[in-house]
């Protein structure tokens, strides 16, 4: 059997480290493995659509845009930073 890969270090925090150091691949990538780990969440939209959208890659990034709007329409920045 083959080791299980160790995943405790994908945490959000590490997804956000990715981002800021513009490694937006590795990223998302951090990202698809929280949510098939706890879930899908409005900081793990949010965060894709950031990333999708400093690559340039806008469908993807508008669709998270509005998977974090539909988690929390109260929260207004996911609508400002699509609408820009």
């Amino acid at each position: 059997d083959k080791p299980q890969e160790d995943k405790s270090n994908l945490t959000y925090e590490k997804a956000l480290e990715f981002y800021k150091s513009n490694d937006f691949i590795r990223s998302i990538e951090i990202i698809r493995e929280l949510i098939l780990a706890n879930g899908t969440k409005y900081e793990y939209h949010f965060l894709a659509a950031h990333n999708y959208w400093k690559m340039q890659n806008f469908k993807p990034a508008i669709s998270h845009f509005n998977s974090a709007i539909k988690f929390k329409p109260q929260e207004t920045k996911a609508q400002t930073d699509l609408v820009r």
